[in-house]
Formats: structure tokens, C-alpha cells, sequence
């Protein structure tokens, strides 16, 4: 409600990396755990009143049905240096192309420009 109040309007708010928890294999369910008593349990609590975008350990969602919950997996696009990952890039430009047809991205991005634009855009 501040937010609106404030004059906010279409606010998105991303809170990344929360896919990333991990633990060591004596204690991985532990974590699992936790990350389930943060989404299921205080769920009420997540409920924000802007757009929000939460990233969850895949396994949690094979743990417990979340009703409202929509899965989108991650595409590694960096390895752990910060360099390109050049598999990740390819498998993402294949779902963008499968889903938009090369005519039409030629025509939003320039047909001389379109891969290095769509690119730039999937980075």
C-alpha cells in the first residue's frame, strides 16, 4: 500500500538467489527444510502487494503442490568466473525463436542486428 501511496505504480520486486540454498549432504535436508517452513508455512507473509518474483530450490517444489506458484527454471548463463556460458545462451535463444517467429524478431530488432540484440536482451 505505500508503494501506491508513494506513486508507484507497475512495481516488480525480484528476490533472487534464494534457488541457490544449499548445504552439505549431512545436512541438505535441513536446509530443504527450512526453505519449505519459509514458502509454505509464512506464505501469508510473502504475499506482497506489487508484483513479486521469488526464486525456490527446485527440489521444493517437488516436496510440496504450490496452487499458486508458476516454474520457470533458471538458465545457467555464467559460469562461476562471471564468463558467458555459451550452452546457456544457445538453449535460451532456442525457446525465444521456438516461441516468436524469426520474421517477426527480424522486424522488433532489425533483421542486421537481431542476434546481437537478442543477445544483449537474454544477458
Amino acid at each position: 500500500m505505500r508503494t501506491r501511496e508513494m506513486g508507484y505504480v507497475g512495481l516488480v520486486v525480484i528476490l533472487d538467489s534464494l534457488e541457490k540454498l544449499q548445504g552439505i549432504s549431512q545436512n541438505f535436508h535441513d536446509v530443504l527444510a527450512s526453505a519449505e517452513a519459509v514458502f509454505a508455512n509464512n506464505a501469508p507473509y510473502l504475499d506482497l502487494p506489487v508484483h513479486a518474483i521469488y526464486t525456490v530450490p527446485p527440489a521444493l517444489l517437488a516436496r510440496q503442490r504450490f496452487e499458486s506458484v508458476l516454474f520457470m527454471p533458471m538458465i545457467k548463463l555464467r559460469d562461476r568466473e562471471g564468463k558467458p556460458f555459451q550452452q546457456g545462451f544457445d538453449a535460451a535463444f532456442q525457446i525465444v525463436a521456438h516461441r516468436v517467429p524469426r520474421d517477426v524478431l527480424n522486424e522488433m530488432l532489425g533483421p542486421t542486428s537481431m542476434a546481437d540484440r537478442l543477445q544483449r536482451i537474454i544477458a
